[in-house]
């Protein structure tokens, strides 16, 4: 998940994540907060959300109490009415993918025990906005990489790919596609001829390039060594 341990580290007695509808692979993950101000915040919170507004005009992350912000529409003041002992201080984070505001981390921090603590945890959250754009954008890219191979590899070898460029072991490969490491190592081995590349590496720029891209021809002056598969899972 996107999260991690990152609650913890911001002090957040709540942390959620809510990505767009209309953004491919949208949903709303909350940790530690009432299915009824989800509820309430997708119902009618969500469109008047003036912090939301601010993140969406700036794409920095937003923070400041709850308590001063002036209600800009009914339905947000219904909402910070009926959950307002939900935070001491409400913060947003940014989730931009291609210069476009697609999600955000919401969270809801507890007091900070310093300025000092205070000042870490704003760097905190400016690196998690950096570092959750960065993993949504990957994750996109390879549901899009999946859609290109679909018709041309077998759906069972696109899943493997997918989880080669996710970072995966062979045990863990297997563990998730119900088979064998034996019958993973002997998979990989196809698609390594079948796709002319010489490693787990190269699969996986294969796998994100496209089936228009071979790398094949192209390894004198590319440098393979230099791509780093980012574990998503």
């Amino acid at each position: 998940m996107i999260l991690n341990d990152w609650p913890e580290a911001l002090g957040a007695g709540r942390a959620g994540v809510y990505l767009q509808k209309n953004d491919a692979g949208g949903a709303l993950y909350a940790r530690g907060a009432q299915c009824a101000l989800l509820e309430d915040y997708e119902q009618f919170g969500r469109h008047d959300d003036p912090l939301l507004a601010r993140v969406q005009r700036r794409h920095v992350a937003a923070m400041a109490p709850i308590a001063s912000l002036r209600a800009r529409s009914h339905g947000y003041a219904e909402f910070a009415e009926r959950h307002s002992r939900a935070f001491h201080k409400y913060a947003i984070v940014p989730l931009v993918a291609n210069g476009t505001l697609c999600g955000t981390v919401c969270l809801s921090l507890l007091p900070s025990a310093s300025a000092q603590a205070e000042r870490r945890r704003r760097d905190l959250m400016h690196a998690l906005s950096l570092h959750a754009s960065t993993r949504l954008s990957q994750l996109r890219l390879r549901e899009g990489a999946g859609l290109r191979w679909q018709g041309i590899l077998a759906a069972e070898d696109v899943a493997l790919c997918d989880l080669v460029t996710g970072g995966h072991t062979v045990t863990s490969m297997a563990a998730a596609l119900g088979v064998s490491d034996n019958t993973i190592k002997k998979r990989l081995k196809r698609l390594y001829q079948r796709l002319d590349v010489a490693s787990r590496s190269e699969l996986a720029m294969q796998f994100m390039l496209g089936p228009e891209a071979p790398i094949a021809s192209q390894r004198e002056t590319m440098q393979v060594g230099a791509w780093h598969v980012v574990s998503l899972t």
